[in-house]
C-alpha cells in the first residue's frame, strides 16, 4: 500500500515551453525536475505563420452614415475616411456579420457601400438585414436583389458574392460610375462581399423613406467551411476541399490547421481522435421540445486575438481536451461519458493523497452560463442557471459566471454548466506519484482507479501529469467523474424567455384573418394566402416547411416572400414537404408589428 503523502505539487501549466494551459491538459514543474518531451506542444507557440491583414478600412459607424446621408440629398462630394486596418476575421458556423468597409462612393443620385462579410469563402447567405429589419427582396443576391419591404422599399438594392476564387465582379459597381471603370479583374477573389446601393429620393419624402439614414447592412448565413476528418474528400492542406459544418470538433480542427489560426502541420494532428470527437459532437441530445446536436460552434476569430484564448473558448464549448499523445500528436476528446481503457491500482502509486469533495472554499453550487443567441437578436444573454442538487452545506455559496463565446444554444450552455459544476465539486480528488506503470495513462482523458482501502472503483479524469526525469516517477492529478454529468433530460432543461416584440410607436396591429390553402393545380402545390388588407400599411409574409415528427422552433426555418397583392398572395415554388406554415406582420414607416401566430396550410 503506498503511503498517503504528497511528495511534490504538480502545477497546472502547459506541456512544453509555451504557456498554453487552455490547450493542453498536462503539466510540468521545473522546480521538481519534471519535463515534457519534445513535441508539437513544445513548439506550438512559435509555429504560427500569420497572414498580412487585408488592407481595408473597418466598417463606418451607422451614426456617421446616417448623419451624412439624411441631413441633405446625396450629392457628388469627396470624403476622406481614416480608419485603422482591421485584423483578418473568420466567421464559423452560422453567424450574423456586418463585415467591414471596402467601398464607399456617392456619385449622382446613388450612394454605394461595399463590405467584406468575412475573410474566407462562405457557403450561403440566408438573410439580409437592413438595420433591424429582415429584408424581403425580389431578384437574387448573386444578381441584384431589390428590397420589397421597410420604409425605403425599392430604393435599396443589394448584390453579394460568396467568396469563390473565380467569382464575378459586381454589376452594381462595374456599371455604376460614368467617370470610373471598375476593373474586370477586381473580383475580390476568395472574399465574400455585399454591395448596398441607396437611391436618392425627393427631399419631402426623405424622412419617410430614410427615417434613420442609410440602413446598415448585415447578413446571416452559413459561414466558412471546415475540414471534416471523417470525409475522405477533405484534404487538411487544401481549404478548397472543405465544406460547411458547425460540428465543434471540425471547427476546432479548422482553427488548428488554418494559417489564420494556429497554422499547424496536418501531420501533427491525430485524425482518428478527431473523427471520434466529430461523431460525438454529432450525437442527438434532447432539448425541452426536440433534439439538437451535442456540440456546435458559431462565432468569429481574428488574427489579432491571443491564440490560446481562442482555443480555450472553443474547447469550453464542447468540454474539450486537447492532449498530447504518446506519438507527440494532438488528440481531441470532447465531453461525453467514457469507459476507461486504463486501470490504475495501489500497485501503480508510490504515494497518494485522496480527498473527498476537495476544498469546500473552491466548490461552486450554481453556474450562470452566458452565450450569444440568434433568438435574442444575436446578443449575449444569460441563460437559465444550473445548480447541483444536495449541495454540501459546508461548501462556499458561490455562483460562477460561465461565458461561452462560441455556444449557439441555451440548452448546450446548460449541459456544459452541469458538466462544469461536477468538475468543480468532484466526489474524490487524487494527487499522487506513480511508478512508471502510471505511464499507461499518458494521453488518456480518463482512467479507472481502484483503491482497496477506501473502496474506490470508478472513473477519474486525468487533470495533470508529468515525468520526473531525476527519479523516473510519474506525478499525476485525478478527479472523479460523476455518473450522469454528461446528460440532461428535457425536464432538467429550461427555455430562455423570448425577446418581446419591440413596441410600435403607432401601435401597429398584426395582420388578421390569415388563411393559407394549398393550390393543387400544380405539383408540388402553391400556397394561396389571404388576410384582412389595409391600404395604410405594407405587409411582410414568410412561410416554412417542416417534418411533423420534429416540429420546428418558433423562429426556425422561415423564408420571406415578396408581397405584391392586396389581401392575397400566391407563394410559388414551394418545396414538397409533409407540412407548411405561414406568418405575417404589418410594416409601418418606422416600425413593424409583432409576427402573427404561425398558420398551418390547409388542404383545398
Amino acid at each position: 500500500m503506498p503511503e498517503a503523502l504528497l511528495l511534490a505539487p504538480v502545477a497546472e501549466a502547459a506541456v512544453g515551453a509555451a504557456s498554453i494551459d487552455a490547450i493542453v491538459t498536462g503539466s510540468f514543474v521545473s522546480a521538481a525536475g519534471l519535463s515534457a518531451g519534445t513535441s508539437i506542444f513544445a513548439s506550438i507557440g512559435a509555429s504560427f505563420l500569420g497572414k498580412a491583414a487585408f488592407s481595408i478600412g473597418i466598417s463606418i459607424g451607422v451614426n456617421y452614415l446616417a448623419s451624412l446621408f439624411k441631413s441633405q440629398p446625396v450629392q457628388k462630394s469627396d470624403s476622406t475616411i481614416k480608419q485603422a486596418l482591421p485584423a483578418r476575421f473568420i466567421d464559423v458556423g452560422r453567424t450574423k456579420s456586418a463585415g467591414c468597409l471596402f467601398w464607399y462612393e456617392s456619385p449622382t443620385q446613388f450612394f454605394y457601400v461595399g463590405k467584406i462579410i468575412t475573410c474566407d469563402r462562405i457557403t450561403e447567405i440566408e438573410q439580409v438585414w437592413l438595420n433591424d429589419t429582415l429584408m424581403s427582396y425580389s431578384g437574387t443576391l448573386e444578381g441584384v436583389a431589390t428590397s420589397t419591404n421597410g420604409p425605403w422599399e425599392d430604393n435599396v438594392v443589394v448584390e453579394a458574392r460568396l467568396g469563390a476564387v473565380d467569382q464575378s465582379i459586381s454589376s452594381l459597381l462595374s456599371g455604376g460610375f460614368s467617370e470610373l471603370a471598375w476593373p474586370g479583374d477586381y473580383r475580390l477573389a476568395g472574399l465574400p462581399w455585399i454591395i448596398s446601393r441607396y437611391r436618392q429620393v425627393d427631399q419631402k419624402k426623405f424622412m419617410e423613406k430614410y427615417p434613420n439614414g442609410a440602413p446598415e447592412t448585415a447578413v446571416v448565413g452559413k459561414m466558412a467551411s471546415c475540414p471534416d476528418p471523417r470525409n475522405p474528400a477533405h484534404d487538411l492542406s487544401d481549404p478548397q476541399t472543405w465544406t460547411w459544418t458547425d460540428n465543434a470538433a471540425c471547427v476546432i480542427l479548422r482553427y488548428l490547421v488554418d494559417i489564420d489560426g494556429w497554422g499547424l502541420d496536418p501531420d501533427d494532428i491525430d485524425i482518428a481522435s478527431f473523427q471520434d470527437a466529430a461523431n460525438h459532437c454529432d450525437q442527438d441530445v434532447p432539448t425541452t421540445s426536440g433534439w439538437e446536436k451535442r456540440y456546435r460552434i458559431w462565432g468569429r476569430y481574428t488574427t489579432s486575438q491571443d491564440r490560446s484564448s481562442v482555443v480555450k473558448a472553443m474547447l469550453e464549448t464542447c468540454d474539450g481536451r486537447l492532449i498530447e499523445g504518446p506519438d507527440g500528436k494532438a488528440y481531441l476528446y470532447v465531453g461525453i461519458a467514457r469507459t476507461p481503457t486504463v486501470t490504475l491500482t495501489d500497485d501503480d502509486f508510490i504515494s497518494i493523497r485522496i480527498e473527498p469533495f476537495g476544498d469546500p472554499l473552491d466548490r461552486v453550487g450554481t453556474i450562470q452560463p452566458r452565450c450569444v443567441l440568434e433568438s435574442q437578436n444575436w446578443q449575449e444573454q444569460p441563460v437559465p442557471q444550473v445548480s447541483l442538487p444536495d449541495v454540501d452545506p459546508s461548501a462556499a455559496a458561490q455562483i460562477e459566471d460561465m461565458p461561452l463565446q462560441y455556444c449557439p444554444s441555451e440548452y448546450q450552455a446548460q449541459r456544459l454548466a452541469k458538466i462544469r459544476l461536477h468538475q468543480l465539486s468532484p466526489e474524490w480528488t487524487i494527487t499522487g506519484v506513480c511508478n512508471l506503470g502510471g505511464l499507461r495513462s499518458f494521453g488518456e482523458r480518463v482512467v479507472r482507479v481502484v483503491h482497496s482501502e477506501l473502496g474506490i472503483d470508478q472513473t477519474f479524469e486525468v487533470t495533470g501529469y508529468g515525468l520526473n526525469l531525476t527519479d523516473f516517477t510519474y506525478p499525476i492529478k485525478l478527479q472523479a467523474v460523476a455518473a450522469g454529468m454528461y446528460s440532461m433530460t428535457p425536464d432538467e432543461l429550461n427555455d430562455i424567455p423570448a425577446i418581446p416584440a419591440a413596441p410600435s410607436i403607432a401601435g401597429l396591429p398584426s395582420p388578421s384573418s390569415i388563411t393559407a390553402v394549398y393550390d393543387d393545380a400544380v405539383s408540388p402545390p402553391d400556397i394561396n394566402v389571404t388576410w384582412d388588407y389595409d391600404s395604410t400599411f405594407t405587409y411582410e409574409l414568410q412561410y416554412r416547411n417542416f417534418d411533423t415528427v420534429t416540429p420546428p422552433q418558433p423562429d426556425d426555418g422561415w423564408v420571406s416572400v415578396a408581397v405584391t397583392g392586396a389581401g392575397t398572395q400566391k407563394i410559388t415554388s414551394v418545396p414538397a414537404y409533409p407540412a407548411h406554415q405561414v406568418r405575417m406582420r404589418t410594416l409601418g414607416t418606422r416600425s413593424a408589428s409583432a409576427w402573427s401566430e404561425a398558420v398551418d396550410v390547409e388542404e383545398s
